[in-house]
């Protein structure tokens, strides 16, 4: 069988290329496996699927972005030989989006490949994906750890699997907590933060609303989100003092020792509140985690106000 695999998730595709190596190579122990530029010329792409290893009863041909080629020759090539049957090469072609509409109608008219999608993860698919993967790993983290982990790394599943990978190493057979997690996994600021901070700023308290209760669904809690954003806040009022200086977004970056697309997402903001808004929520924002961790106001109650405040300031 062949593969057409699409899609802008790198990592869900190369896990299944991963796996259907596994299935060819416990079938075919000799497996020669091939990988191709997607500018090979159509002579080097007729050898490598015409031709077979003396040493090896299959192959296996991986091709990045070949459908999208402006070599018509080499694109016809492939639809020819893709009706072919019984030929001992498998061909793997991965493309990040949809190829032209009449080749790809050529592709599912022909029954000897199969068009599997791997679009990037919604919030709620990441969770599952998350749960999968602990239960394959036996893992066991606590909810408020899991949630910490989606609320910073959302669909990075690059990311999320070399953490997870990290725990594992660090807290074998132990129910990991979020303290443990922030021991040794450097925080990032996900988009879903970045737009909050966006509909807040535009004075969007539903679209902010919208957003938080997303991440609310996956089990990240309100303190956590109270921590985000304040975290966000202080890194925009960080910004906003060094870009009154003239400095770069790079300059910036290495001085305040703020990852650069943090930089870049909040050099926006920082236009987008005063002085006297960016005071005032900083205090506000203090306020109400103080609150909520000495039980003073729930922090469901906490993120509210919070929510609500910031628009009107």
């Amino acid at each position: 069988m062949n593969y057409c695999l699409i899609g802008k998730d790198k990592f869900r595709i190369r896990e299944r290329v991963k796996a259907i190596v596994g299935e060819l190579t416990a079938e075919f122990a000799n497996l020669q496996q091939v990988h191709i530029s997607s500018v090979v010329g159509l002579t080097e792409l007729a050898e490598h699927l015409d031709t077979q290893s003396l040493w090896s009863e299959q192959k296996l041909v991986v091709i990045e972005e070949l459908l999208s080629s402006k070599d018509k020759a080499v694109v016809a090539f492939i639809q020819t030989w893709l009706k072919q049957t019984d030929f001992p090469t498998n061909l793997i072609l991965i493309e990040e989006n949809d190829p032209p509409k009449k080749i790809f109608q050529n592709l599912l008219e022909t029954p000897t490949i199969k068009i599997e999608r791997y679009p990037m993860l919604t919030t709620v698919e990441s969770h599952q994906w998350l749960q999968q993967k602990l239960r394959a790993e036996g893992m066991d983290l606590d909810v408020s750890a899991s949630g910490w982990l989606l609320a910073n790394f959302e669909n990075d599943l690059w990311r999320l699997s070399n953490e997870l990978t990290k725990l594992k190493w660090l807290f074998a057979d132990k129910t990991t907590s979020l303290a443990m997690v922030k021991e040794v996994v450097s925080p990032i600021l996900g988009d879903n933060v970045f737009a909050t901070i966006d509909a807040l700023a535009r004075r969007n308290l539903v679209l902010a609303n919208r957003l938080i209760n997303t991440q609310l669904m996956v089990g990240v809690s309100e303190l956590e989100l109270v921590t985000l954003i304040a975290y966000q806040f202080r890194n925009v009022a960080l910004i906003k003092i060094l870009s009154a200086q003239k400095l770069s977004s790079s300059e910036i970056a290495q001085r305040a020792t703020i990852h650069p697309y943090v930089v870049k997402k909040s050099i926006k903001f920082a236009r987008d509140f005063s002085w006297p808004q960016l005071h005032r929520i900083v205090r506000l924002i203090q306020k109400i985690d103080q609150a909520s961790k000495r039980g003073q106001t729930p922090p469901k109650i906490g993120l509210d106000i919070l929510m609500a405040q910031i628009v009107k300031s």
